[in-house]
């Protein structure tokens, strides 16, 4: 029998994500917002096998996207689950690192810089405006 593989998208209640983005965004904005990166999301997470498996890590592995900015990760493929935990927050990238090493755990970083981006700021608007 395969092996399956769970996805686990975190996903913020739309009416309440992105508040940090009020002085430059309305209510129906954000909320906006929020619904499209959850897609994105969702999307990258189905291709997460593909992206490892073209890594050729075996087993036990991590491949992270980092965030840009407050060393964050924006996407995190584990398998099998469980392998390292969950981490939050700024600086998550070094400490997925860490564990996995500590870990023995194959550790790869995937660069993407759509992935990357982060939208939780008005200056993080401003990056987006400016690369577009």
């Amino acid at each position: 029998m395969g092996m399956k593989t769970w996805v686990v998208v975190l996903i913020k209640d739309f009416d309440s994500a992105k508040q940090r983005l009020r002085p430059a965004l309305g209510v129906k904005s954000r909320r906006a917002l929020a619904r499209r990166n959850a897609l994105l999301a969702v999307r990258a997470a189905a291709a997460g096998d593909h992206v490892a498996s073209a890594s050729r890590l075996k087993p036990p592995v991590a491949v992270a996207v980092p965030a840009s900015g407050r060393g964050g990760t924006n996407a995190l493929y584990v398998r099998p689950p469980g392998a390292i935990d969950m981490q939050f927050g700024d600086d998550s990238f070094a400490r997925f690192r860490a564990e996995a090493k500590a870990k023995k755990v194959n550790f790869a970083v995937h660069h993407s810089d759509a992935m990357a981006l982060d939208l939780d700021e008005p200056a993080d608007l401003a990056r987006l405006s400016r690369a577009g």
